[in-house]
């Protein structure tokens, strides 16, 4: 069985990964930062601040393959109101994540980026098409320059070593395990929760004309295993995307009709919001490696409204 370490295992991804590799032919390695998630004890779980480069040097060994999914993450309020917070933690996190992996010989890297750093487009863009001279969208900006220098240095270390990298970039994920109940909560969490629990109307911010790719964690889980059985190449950078945009309006009535409440949504114009539409092309990894989501919008929304009234 493959060592495989899975960092960021506490966390909204890390979680849904650990519980898809579970029937897999893999020994699990995960790393938690202060609180073990539960029910997860076929995991061997390893304490450990990754920005710490003395915990990250006892935590990274010469595992066959890391999937690199620890970063501090929060929703769109707080990348408005604070977006300096998502920067520092992270770019200190994978340098020192990477560096070692390195050093441990580690068989093959995965990069959990996003596609932030693709810039307003109604048509899908395609890997090649992100543009370093254009400029970023503001709120995301600092975000998005971490990423790619995350994706840069993975693909310098690919060149001077045996370890093979994936960069997976990947757009909004949704699906169990994520912060439901929480200030930090993505808009589809956030969302989900804010319907449920909802007598007479929720209140949106911005217009709701806004559009994301939204893609079901399974999915995203799905690509990863693809990725680990077939890639050949020592470096490699892929869109992992549904393939199809959705406004926060038609996110947020698919969930209204999904509980069947007649409940009024109001959008809050004067309230700040990332107002600019990314539409991701996942052709290549479609072509390269015949993977494509298996679950609708619909039916991954509904599938993480379950999970939500079970475990909440």
């Amino acid at each position: 069985m493959k060592k495989v370490l899975v960092c960021g295992g506490s966390g909204f991804i890390g979680q849904n990964i650990i519980k898809f590799l579970q029937k897999k032919p893999y020994k699990i390695f995960a790393t938690y930062n202060s609180k073990k998630p539960k029910g997860l004890d076929f995991v061997k779980w390893i304490k450990s601040d990754l920005t710490s480069i003395k915990d990250v040097r006892k935590t990274i060994e010469d595992y066959e393959i890391i999937i690199q999914s620890a970063a501090v993450t929060s929703g769109a309020k707080e990348m408005i109101k604070n977006p300096l917070s998502l920067i520092g933690d992270n770019v200190v996190m994978n340098s020192l994540i990477l560096k070692e992996a390195i050093k441990k010989k580690v068989g093959h890297f995965v990069f959990l980026s996003c596609s932030v750093m693709y810039h307003h487009s109604n048509k899908k863009l395609k890997e090649s098409d992100y543009d370093p001279s254009k400029k970023l969208n503001k709120i995301y900006e600092g975000m998005a320059l971490s990423k790619v220098y995350i994706e840069n240095m993975s693909k310098f270390y690919s060149e001077r070593s045996k370890t093979k990298f994936s960069v997976l970039r990947h757009t909004n994920i949704y699906g169990p395990y994520d912060k439901f109940e929480n200030l930090k909560s993505h808009f589809m969490a956030s969302t989900i929760n804010k319907i449920r629990h909802s007598k007479k109307s929720i209140t949106v911010w911005g217009n709701g004309k806004e559009k994301r790719d939204f893609l079901y964690v399974e999915d995203l889980c799905l690509a990863i295993e693809c990725i680990l059985k077939k890639q050949k190449k020592n470096f490699e950078i892929l869109n992992i995307s549904y393939g199809k945009t959705f406004s926060v309006k038609e996110i947020v009535k698919k969930i209204k009709e999904i509980y069947r409440k007649d409940i009024k949504i109001m959008f809050d114009k004067s309230k700040p919001t990332i107002n600019i539409n990314i539409s991701v092309d996942n052709t290549k990894i479609f072509n390269k490696y015949k993977w494509r989501p298996v679950n609708t919008i619909e039916n991954g929304i509904k599938k993480t409204i379950t999970w939500y009234s079970k475990n909440y």
